[in-house]
Parts: C-alpha cells; sequence; structure tokens
C-alpha cells in the first residue's frame, strides 16, 4: 500500500490524521518531484517507462544486464525492475521500491527486506555513481523513516538533495 499526501499540507495538521497502529505499520519518505516510472535493465540495455507505458528513457547503466560491457557475463535471465522517480533537474532516476533484482523476484518480500535490498545492491552495482559511458544516468536512494513522529518531522522537513513533492508512506 502506497498512500501520497501533498505538500500543502501542514505538519502539525497531518499528526492529527494518524492513528495510534499507523506508525507501527508504515514507512514514510520525501516524494521526489518528478515523473514516476519502472526502470527495467535487461540484455545489455536500460529501459524506463512512464505509468502509462511510454518510453522515457532507452540507456545503458550499471544495473544487472544494463549495459553491454566487456566482460559482462549475466545471463539471459538476470535482470532488474526498480520503481522509481525520475528528476529532470538533476537527471537522476530516485529508487523508491525494488521490485527485482539480478533475476530474484522481490514481489511477496516485506518492505523492510526490500528496502535493506535496494540499499546493499544499488551501491555495490555502482549505480549511485556519476554518469560515464556505461552509464548515462545517475541512481539514487530516497532516505526511508519509520512512520512516527520524529520520522514524519525529518522527511517533511529535513533536507534532501532534491525537490520535494510531498509525502509517501508505505506499508511495512
Amino acid at each position: 500500500m502506497c498512500i501520497v499526501v501533498d505538500r500543502s499540507l501542514s505538519l502539525q495538521t497531518l499528526k492529527l490524521y494518524i492513528t495510534s497502529p499507523f506508525p507501527l505499520a508504515m514507512y514514510v519518505f520525501a516524494r521526489p518531484a518528478g515523473k514516476r516510472c519502472f526502470v527495467v535493465s535487461s540484455n545489455g540495455t536500460t529501459i524506463s517507462r512512464l505509468r502509462n507505458g511510454s518510453l522515457l528513457h532507452r540507456f545503458p547503466s550499471a544495473l544487472p544486464s544494463g549495459a553491454r560491457t566487456k566482460g559482462n557475463s549475466c545471463s539471459a535471465q538476470s535482470y532488474c525492475i526498480l520503481d522509481c522517480i525520475f528528476h529532470e533537474s538533476d537527471q537522476t532516476y530516485y529508487v523508491i521500491d525494488m521490485v527485482c533484482w539480478a533475476g530474484y523476484s522481490l514481489y511477496e518480500c516485506a518492505a523492510e527486506f526490500r528496502f535493506f535490498w535496494l540499499n546493499s545492491k544499488l551501491v555495490e552495482s555502482g549505480a549511485c555513481e556519476p554518469p560515464s559511458f556505461y552509464h548515462k544516468y545517475r541512481f539514487d536512494l530516497v532516505p526511508v523513516y519509520n512512520c512516527d513522529q520524529a520520522g514524519l518531522h525529518t522527511a517533511y522537513s529535513g533536507p534532501v538533495p532534491y525537490v520535494k513533492d510531498g509525502l509517501l508512506f508505505y506499508n511495512k
């Protein structure tokens, strides 16, 4: 489950809507402004598609099977699917969730595990590095917080390297 909260709500107003079991079952993060898309890497190329299915970008990336590089020994079964927001001004894909990684499906995994796996594997792959010949766009992680008073405050008013477009809530 994912809930989007508009930036026009004040933090005090938002706190009034939170019931006691809500914080225990949710994560919160600041949603980057931009185009929501799926990024799929397979067979040596990476494609991003908007929610309506139209093509946003086709490019090489450091994701599994995302670029045709010398010594790339990824099998045809190796692919990656990420839920992202493309932030136009800094040409960065902000990854908000991971659906598949190197052919391993994460559909049935808890959000806590997906966020852990995302943090470790994305950095390990080199996708967070600055763009290069075999890596056209930068990928970055969105900080995720527990949905309690401190987490809400940090997500709402804390500094981030992108323009905020509201808050996203994820069911644990």
